[in-house]
């Protein structure tokens, strides 16, 4: 089963010049750490206790999942937005080991692997045609299924949680063929945020994540302009 940050990371590669979109360059990283941070969340391992994450189960089944949460394991928990500007910290190849993952599924190929310059970056070679008609077809059943007030199954609820990280990843172009699509996606997902047939827990996970992944971002444009000032 792929993880939400498998999926982000296949819908955020640009085919034609085997990279990540420029349009999330600002937010990718941190994009992928609010999604550990969300599967951690919906896998029941972590909860949020009066604004801060805390750890209540301490072993989970996949290599960087456990590894994430080992250090998210802490006497003193912090709150999302401090776990999503650490973690990258803490993790500094992030991008490369979900880029394994997905490797090792056979959904792409990372080329440079051996050494590098520190100006090199890696590249991503899909094994098959880029094909998002899933995610087109699922998402579009989930907002038939809100406009109609049907509960949304566990699938439709991390539906919804890529959706927002997409958002704001700046991906919703990605996806969608056309603007008035993706500007439809983004209007469902800024007004009924709190009328959503989700879990209490999903609909703070979305809150939270996508909170602290705008904040985040917000931090770095600005910390970049001061740089350049």
């Amino acid at each position: 089963m792929l993880t939400l940050a498998d999926h982000l990371f296949y819908i955020a590669v640009n085919e034609k010049h085997e990279t990540i979109h420029k349009q999330t360059s600002n937010t990718f990283t941190t994009s992928l750490v609010a999604c550990i941070l969300a599967e951690l969340l919906l896998l029941g391992k972590l909860v949020e206790q009066n604004g801060k994450l805390v750890v209540i189960h301490h072993e989970v089944h996949h290599p960087l999942l456990q590894k994430s949460l080992n250090l998210l394991t802490v006497t003193n928990p912090k709150p999302a937005s401090y776990w999503i500007r650490v973690l990258p910290i803490k993790i500094p190849n992030l991008k490369r080991l979900i880029a394994f993952q997905l490797e090792e599924k056979d959904i792409l190929h990372l080329r440079d692997k051996g050494l590098r310059t520190f100006f090199s970056t890696d590249s991503y070679l899909l094994n098959a045609p880029k094909d998002l008609t899933p995610y087109l077809e699922q998402s579009r059943r989930l907002l038939e299924k809100t406009n109609h007030q049907v509960a949304l199954s566990e699938k439709d609820e991390r539906m919804v949680i890529l959706l927002s990280l997409l958002y704001a990843s700046h991906l919703l172009s990605i996806l969608y063929p056309t603007k008035q699509e993706a500007k439809r996606v983004e209007h469902y997902l800024h007004s009924s945020t709190r009328n959503l047939p989700v879990s209490k827990n999903v609909q703070l996970t979305i809150e939270t994540i996508e909170t602290s992944v705008i904040t985040a971002a917000s931090s770095t444009i600005n910390a970049s302009a001061s740089e350049h000032s």
